[in-house]
């Protein structure tokens, strides 16, 4: 499973899943919890740059073979906090990440989950509620 865990994760390239794991590798079932700086870099590429980081943990649900590669299902649930002189929030992604490669190579990543807030706004309950669906792929020349 580390080879589908090897390469870059976040939109600005500033660390790999294989720090994160340590040296590491994951079986089928297995849940990591970030902590620290490994949990704040991780979700850098889709958290609001407002939100704080609560926490972040990783499921690897499946691996498997398809036709042009191999795909890693993982799920994820992270919580966020925003605070404001004017807001607290708190919001909650439970979601799924698929690693697609192709002779180990990364060809393209889907990000896709569930988002619940609540929390108060100038002295008003506020609650949200939505769908987050992202796509990173990778090209090679």
């Amino acid at each position: 499973a580390k080879s589908f865990l090897s390469d870059k994760f976040d939109a600005h390239e500033k660390m790999r899943i294989d720090e994160i794991l340590g040296g590491r590798t994951m079986s089928v079932g297995e849940t990591l919890s970030l902590d620290g700086e490994d949990m704040k870099d991780f979700v850098t590429s889709f958290a609001a740059a407002d939100m704080e980081v609560q926490t972040v943990t990783l499921t690897l649900n499946a691996v498997s073979e398809t036709d042009r590669g191999e795909v890693a299902v993982l799920g994820i649930t992270s919580t966020f906090t925003q605070t404001s002189p004017f807001m607290e929030m708190e919001i909650t992604m439970d979601g799924t990440i698929s690693i697609f490669t192709e002779s180990l190579w990364l060809q393209k990543m889907e990000l896709s989950g569930n988002i619940l807030g609540a929390g108060s706004h100038a002295g008003s309950s506020v609650s949200a509620e939505g769908t987050v669906s992202m796509m990173r792929a990778e090209t090679y020349e």
